[in-house]
C-alpha cells in the first residue's frame, strides 16, 4: 500500500499546534502524563471504561485536544482518535486511526500505519519502531523521531507538523506496548495462581 505524501499534516486537530517553521524539540513524560516543547504543554490522561481511552489536554487551557479510544475485539489493536472530548456522540469528528499492519508484532522491532479519517482506504503515515528509537514517516519525509533521555522521550518534531498528532501517535504507541507487558504478567500471574492451586489440592490430599 502506498504512503500519501499529498495530506496536510500541519493542523490534524484545528487547535493551532502547529510546530512552525523550522524543527521543535518536544519532551514527554509518559510516566507523569506530561509533554511540553517551548510553544505548547499537553496532559495526558487515562479513563477508564469499557474501551480503553486516554485523552490529551491543553495544559494552558485545559481544554480536550482528542480522545484515543481503542476498538474492543479487534486483532490489529485499532485505535481511533477523535477531536476534543468523546464519549460516544455519533456526531463526534474522527480524525485518524492507528493499527499495526500484521496481527504478530515483534517487541524490539515494529510497524503501525496511520489513516486520517477522510482517507481510510490509503496509510498517510506509518511509524517505524527499533529497540527504544522510533521514527514517524509520511511517504519519503520524516515527521519526528524519538530517543530516551533517561525517563523522558526526547522528540524531534519537524517543521509544518500538528505536534499534538505526533505526541497522540506516541501515546498509542506506549499503550500498545505496556498492553502487550500487561498480558506478560497477567500470564505469569495466572501461571502462579495456578501453581499455588496445586499445591494446596496436593496438601489437602496429603491431610488425609
Amino acid at each position: 500500500m502506498s504512503l500519501s505524501c499529498m495530506e496536510d499534516l500541519s493542523d490534524v486537530f484545528e487547535g493551532g499546534y502547529n510546530s512552525g517553521y523550522t524543527p521543535i524539540i518536544m519532551k514527554i513524560d509518559m510516566e507523569d502524563g506530561a509533554a511540553w516543547s517551548n510553544k505548547h504543554t499537553f496532559v495526558m490522561e487515562e479513563h477508564f471504561s469499557h474501551h480503553r481511552r486516554r485523552v490529551l489536554l491543553d495544559a494552558s487551557s485545559h481544554e480536550y485536544i482528542c480522545t484515543m479510544r481503542k476498538k474492543k475485539g479487534t486483532l490489529h489493536g485499532r485505535w481511533k482518535v477523535y477531536k476534543g472530548e468523546y464519549n460516544g456522540d455519533k456526531s463526534a469528528k474522527l480524525c485518524f486511526i492507528v493499527k499495526r499492519p500484521s496481527i504478530i508484532m515483534s517487541e524490539k522491532c515494529f510497524h503501525l500505519d496511520i489513516f486520517l479519517a477522510k482517507n481510510t482506504e490509503e496509510r498517510v503515515c506509518k511509524v517505524n519502531v527499533t529497540d527504544d528509537i522510533c521514527e514517524i514517516i509520511a511517504g519519503p519525509r520524516s515527521l519526528a523521531k524519538t530517543k530516551m533521555e533517561g525517563s523522558i522521550m526526547e522528540v524531534m518534531i519537524e517543521a509544518n507538523v500538528d505536534l499534538a498528532l505526533i505526541v497522540s501517535v506516541l501515546v498509542i504507541l506506549d499503550e500498545i506496548k505496556h498492553n502487550k507487558l500487561r498480558k506478560v504478567v497477567k500470564g505469569v500471574t495466572n501461571t502462579i495462581l495456578g501453581i499455588g492451586k496445586i499445591a494446596m489440592l496436593i496438601t489437602v490430599g496429603e491431610s488425609f
